[in-house]
């Protein structure tokens, strides 16, 4: 015989146990089961009990809705949704049980030290078992709260970033959905997890070079198989807007990838080790892709727009105005070695840098090659940079083109200081070497070995014409510099060293040695003429010497011999003893300059028709009384300089042209002082520096 039962019942006060109570045991043993060790802690208030079990009803493996109905409210209840995330606390809502379903409705409630607004739990069906169980909740709270409940859960999302949760903030707030089956052991892969919001004016506090994210809004989809993180705000000092996807499976992170758009400034470019505020000025625009595994980035990919910002490359002769448009795309990644390989190039009008690098695993530059250096009317060359085993680089560059002329002036400058150098070996070759603006090589090779201390060998040749060579070389031994030249054109070596443009043609040798304070050199040339000298011509104009200015003026006097020793010590040169010979003239100099300052002062003696006049001194004895010094000659006169380059004075003796050698000496100034001689026919001299 079948029964039936129908039953009513209220009451108020009861415990989640005792509500358990009007819950057949039998029936959707997993979705009681859930409830039973997911819901706790609470305390029913209001509950509401009706039964309509008619004959039969029990012959199903399951029953109708409107079988069995309960509805309760709860308050101070306690809902678990996962194993390793806190349950939600104080829940206040209302439930109903029904025959094969139950529906939980919460009004409000905590999640650790986030608010609960509302939250749902749905048991749709009891039957057939291991149906799905949704739990939905939206919540608001703080970014660093969050953070530290997921901290303690399997996502480790801190963790997993290297970010430090104690300085992390934002407000924001979240919705949740939990998918899973009525079922007492669920494997997590059979979980779905949805969390979708965001969080306004968040920070994130060092996540890379010392910055990370200010005042930006973010937008968070969590899924189980990965997260999509969209913001907007400023990294560092510079506004940005990114993405950043994570793929994850059950287990550790998968993969990373990143994409964003932003601003560059000097400041957050130097933070990351590149030197940009002695190049740029500004700011420039920044699309960036990357992969990897969190931010351990294996792939990366930049666009850059410099347009807004200024460059100078002095370097290569290079600098470009604010707001005219110049590109960059760098590249880096890593090869089946696992060595990165960092590629990029800079393109604007006038320049092209383009090249690949490759480091190694410890993260140490092993090779190099430039697909491109150029800069217009500065340099183009191609090559190859190579780490040597012991530890020195090779560079091995050619190409048509290097302008040399902002260092050639360095090579005059003694005492400085070389400190920051490298180890390596260069070696240029190129159709055109420039050193000046009126002075080049062709066929050119500049070879150098280089330690911390700077330049410890050197060689540069090359053809000045066809007919015309030039070689120099420079030798470090200890503390001591030795430096050689061989010139077939001394007008080029002064228009070269000294941007002078006074001698035409002739033969040149020099052989040097110095250290970091003094040095000496001794120059001699052969063959070379002197033209339009502003010095020069005015002693030629106070000593009366009209022919030898005409000739000065014009195709230049003819010098056959000059040897000058040289004395240099801190930006001065001591002319020890110069004398040169032609002709027509010859002429010798004592005294000193000085190259910072321009200031100069020199002695010396000047002999017309230098063949004749000094064939006297070829007589044994009575030879010295006559010419007095080697350079000189019976007739000649004493000059004086005094001044500057731009400003000088220049002194003639004229009585000093009929005395005989040794007489002559009574009227030369013996101590060269630096103050301007008052002889009567003194005159000054002024001319552009």
């Amino acid at each position: 015989t079948e029964v039936g039962v129908r039953l009513e019942a209220a009451g108020e006060g009861a415990s989640t146990e005792d509500a358990l109570a009007f819950w057949p045991i039998n029936l959707g043993k997993g979705a009681r089961d859930w409830v039973k060790q997911n819901v706790s802690a609470g305390r029913i208030t209001e509950a509401v009990y009706a039964m309509n079990f008619p004959p039969g009803a029990n012959s199903r493996d399951f029953l109708d809705n409107d079988v069995l109905n309960l509805a309760f409210s709860l308050e101070g209840g306690e809902v678990s949704f996962l194993s390793d995330l806190p349950p939600a606390t104080e829940a206040k809502g209302r439930g109903v049980l029904r025959g094969n379903s139950l529906s939980i409705e919460l009004d409000s409630g905590k999640f650790g030290e986030w608010i609960l607004d509302s939250g749902n739990v749905e048991m749709p069906a009891f039957y057939p078992r291991g149906g799905d169980l949704t739990v939905t909740a939206s919540g608001r709270g703080d970014l660093k709260t969050l953070l530290e409940i997921l901290e303690a859960s399997r996502l480790r999302a801190a963790s997993r970033y290297g970010v430090d949760v104690e300085r992390v903030s934002g407000p924001g707030g979240l919705d949740i959905e939990i998918v899973r089956p009525m079922l007492s052991d669920v494997p997590i892969e059979d979980v779905s997890l949805r969390v979708v919001g965001g969080f306004v004016d968040a920070a994130v506090p060092d996540l890379a070079a010392g910055f990370g994210l200010d005042r930006t809004d973010l937008d968070i989809d969590v899924t189980q198989s990965g997260m999509v993180l969209r913001g907007a705000g400023r990294f560092g000092p510079a506004p940005v807007e990114f993405i950043w996807t994570e793929a994850f499976d059950a287990g550790p992170l998968a993969s990373s990838a990143l994409e964003a758009a932003g601003v560059v400034t000097p400041d957050l470019l130097n933070a990351f080790g590149v030197a940009a505020r002695s190049f740029m000025q500004g700011e420039a625009e920044i699309e960036l892709s990357a992969t990897g595994s969190g931010r351990d980035f294996e792939s990366v990919t930049a666009e850059l727009d410099f347009t807004k910002s200024a460059l100078d490359l002095s370097e290569v002769g290079w600098m470009k105005a604010y707001d005219t448009p110049a590109t960059g795309a760098f590249r880096y990644g890593r090869d089946e070695t696992g060595a990165a390989v960092a590629t990029g190039d800079i393109r604007a009008e006038g320049l092209e840098l383009s090249g690949e690098t490759v480091f190694s695993t410890s993260g140490n530059l092993q090779r190099a090659a430039i697909e491109r250096i150029y800069a217009a009317d500065q340099i183009d060359l191609r090559g190859d940079l190579l780490r040597l085993e012991d530890g020195r680089l090779k560079a091995d560059v050619s190409g048509p083109f290097f302008n040399a002329s902002p260092w050639i002036d360095g090579l005059m400058n003694l005492g400085t200081d070389n400190e920051g150098g490298v180890d390596a070996e260069i070696s240029i070759a190129v159709d055109a070497l420039k050193l000046r603006e009126d002075a080049a090589l062709q066929n050119a090779k500049l070879i150098m070995e280089m330690s911390i201390d700077g330049v410890e060998r050197g060689l540069v040749s090359g053809t000045i014409d066809a007919a015309k060579g030039v070689e120099g070389t420079l030798e470090k031994d200890g503390e001591i510099t030795f430096v050689s030249l061989r010139a077939d054109d001394a007008g080029f070596i002064g228009r070269t060293l000294f941007k002078t443009d006074y001698l035409i043609g002739g033969q040149v040798m020099l052989d040097g040695r110095f250290n970091d304070e003094e040095g000496g050199l001794e120059l001699r040339m052969s063959d070379v003429r002197l033209r339009d000298a502003p010095l020069m011509a005015q002693v030629f104009s106070l000593a009366s010497l009209r022919g030898l200015s005409d000739v000065l003026g014009g195709d230049g006097l003819l010098f056959s011999e000059v040897n000058a020793p040289l004395e240099l010590k801190e930006g001065r040169v001591d002319l020890v003893g110069v004398r040169a010979s032609g002709p027509a003239l010859g002429l010798t100099a004592r005294g000193w300059m000085n190259l910072e300052e321009g200031e100069l002062n020199l002695d010396g003696v000047i002999v017309p028709s230098f063949g004749v006049n000094s064939a006297l001194g070829g007589l044994p004895i009575i030879g010295d009384l006559f010419v007095s010094r080697q350079g000189e000659g019976v007739f000649a006169m004493t000059y004086s300089v005094r001044g500057t380059l731009e400003r000088a004075r220049v002194g003639i003796n004229p009585l000093s042209a009929v005395a005989p050698g040794l007489l002559r000496r009574i009227f030369e100034n013996p101590s060269s002082p630096p103050s301007l001689p008052e002889e009567d026919e003194d005159q000054t001299v002024d001319r552009e520096g």
